[in-house]
């Protein structure tokens, strides 16, 4: 948020600076600096933001407010010079055309920061009811992404998915995992995977990697890399941080040889419930 401001403050600066050199150092009026300012913004702003694309929210919201400021200062200005001397030098209809944009720009710009940046727990303490239990977590709201954390999804990337699938089923490796005991939220729990090819002979040497994912929270997800106590035998002692269900992928590798696992494991409460 802050260095969307930044960017903005700066960029606004900018524009009435050169918009007032135009107006005050050149033969142009106010609604020719107006449109040779706007015609700047978009001949520096487009490209550069192509270049170092932030985003089309962002570059929407940039690009609109410092087009409307300019439309604002050259407006105000405009109409100034045309009522000088009458007392009276702004009307309301341009008032109600700046007023209108200047709405939708501040409506925007909050909706694009709680888009990127979402709803910490001081602000829902104050716009939601209270929680029905004191020691729960605050409530907070903001987009994780969309992860394609299956990679079946990505189109490019489904043949050769395919061809694993294959290799792995022609392979024949076997594999056993799971918790050692009970996995509860901040409790460190024992995961262990037993490796075995077609014939039960354990596949040593290998290495294990895998992710813990939290569907509805990518910032919560947790990799781990697991350590060979026996042949064949793989594990890690590790804890995660929410309650419920968590989407596991499971990456066994041995020189050239792949196999893949994907699963799901439930986490319960600390307090045992």
């Amino acid at each position: 948020m802050t260095t969307l401001l930044i960017d903005l403050f700066v960029g606004i600066a900018a524009i009435l600076a050169l918009f007032f050199a135009l107006f005050r150092l050149s033969p142009l009026g106010a609604k020719q600096s107006a449109g040779a300012t706007a015609l700047a913004v978009i001949g520096i702003y487009v490209p550069y933001a192509i270049v170092r694309w932030p985003g089309a929210d962002v570059f929407s919201i940039h690009l609109a407010i410092y087009l409307v400021t300019t439309y604002i200062v050259g407006i105000i200005t405009s109409q100034r010079d045309q009522r000088r001397g009458t007392g009276k030098w702004f009307h309301w209809g341009p008032a109600a055309i700046v007023l209108f944009f200047a709405t939708i720009v501040s409506i925007d710009s909050v909706l694009i920061v709680i888009a990127q940046k979402g709803v910490g727990p001081e602000l829902t303490q104050w716009l939601l009811p209270k929680p029905r239990y004191a020691e729960g977590p605050g409530v907070h709201s903001f987009f994780p992404g969309t992860v394609p954390h299956d990679y079946q999804n990505r189109a490019d990337d489904y043949n050769e998915y395919l061809a694993q699938v294959k290799k792995q089923r022609a392979r024949g490796w076997q594999l056993h995992n799971g918790w050692i005991g009970t996995p509860r939220v901040g409790s460190p729990e024992v995961y262990r995977i037993t490796v075995r090819d077609r014939d039960g002979r354990p596949v040593s040497g290998a290495s294990v990697k895998g992710t813990f994912m939290r569907p509805s929270n990518v910032k919560m997800d947790r990799p781990f890399t697991m350590q060979e106590i026996d042949h064949g035998v793989y594990q890690v002692s590790m804890s995660l941080p929410e309650p419920g269900i968590w989407d596991l992928i499971l990456e066994v590798r041995r020189g050239e040889e792949l196999h893949e696992l994907r699963g799901t494991t439930t986490v319960k409460p600390a307090d045992g419930s």
